[in-house]
């Protein structure tokens, strides 16, 4: 296995490059460890807000150009096709698609851990929406609309649609437990190994007294049960992205059409 590490700056305490090395001798026996260090932008001590954008801006298109080298694709959805036959080992998923990736391979024999970024990850959801006075103010349409809402919401219809789909649904089922014993039939272990995992965060409503911790084995706390239901400690730092902005969408854009398409490190000169 060979593994990049790719920063900005350089290390220029002696200890630590010595920490280091050392480290790289350690892991020579299992992987092939580079570390690639990246020059960083000239900048003053002061900079303003609108200057740090800039910077990162800089040095962010540094860092994609030395990941290119070592990235199969730059495409989630044939990722998980192509975890599961083993064209790659790793790949940024969304939850759903983790899912499905580990069952894939479990029937092989095959283990994948799902993992959460420590600093923090982007926590989405699915929604739908509905006028308030219906199609063309179709009173009728709306009402078929709202009823279509509240039959997929139903406990036992979200479980038949995570079954499907893979998905975490947002509805907890409040006093029917539907939903949560679904999660346990799943998941849930009662071998002398296995680890309580705690879900009172998601379940648990006002008044309710019931403990929602289930057991589970341990590959399971960092499976399929911890892509489906993250622990709690993810989701406190997990965040919903923002809207961009019109001009920061087009600087997103332009840096992922010269990811795949063009090589950022080749300057154009325009005459």
């Amino acid at each position: 296995m060979r593994i990049n590490i790719v920063c900005v700056g350089k290390i220029k305490e002696k200890y630590l490059k010595l920490g280091i090395d050392e480290f790289k001798k350690r892991l020579s026996k299992y992987c092939k460890l580079e570390i690639i260090e990246l020059e960083d932008e000239k900048a003053p001590e002061n900079l303003s807000d609108k200057e740090m954008l800039m910077i990162k801006e800089k040095e962010g298109k540094k860092i994609l150009s030395k990941i290119k080298d070592n990235v199969y694709s730059f495409e989630t959805d044939s990722g998980k096709a192509d975890l599961v036959s083993g064209k790659v080992v790793a790949n940024l998923q969304w939850s759903g698609d983790g899912v499905y990736s580990m069952q894939q391979v479990e029937e092989e024999g095959i283990k994948l851990r799902y993992a959460v970024p420590k600093a923090s990850t982007n926590l989405w959801f699915d929604g739908w929406c509905m006028l308030k006075s219906g199609i063309g103010k179709d009173k009728e349409k709306q009402q078929a609309a709202q009823a279509f809402v509240n039959y997929i919401s139903r406990p036992d219809n979200v479980v038949r649609n995570m079954y499907y789909v893979g998905y975490t649904s947002v509805i907890s089922g409040g006093e029917d437990k539907t939903i949560y014993d679904y999660i346990k039939y799943m998941y849930g272990s009662e071998d002398k190994k296995s680890v309580d995992y705690d879900l009172n965060y998601f379940f648990q409503q006002n008044g309710d007294n019931y403990n929602y911790v289930m057991k589970t084995s341990e590959e399971m706390s960092k499976g399929q049960l911890y892509a489906q239901y993250p622990t709690q400690d993810v989701m406190r730092r997990s965040a919903v992205m923002t809207y961009f902005g019109d001009q920061a969408n087009k600087k997103i854009s332009r840096m992922w059409i010269d990811m795949r398409c063009f090589d950022p490190r080749i300057k154009i000169n325009n005459k």
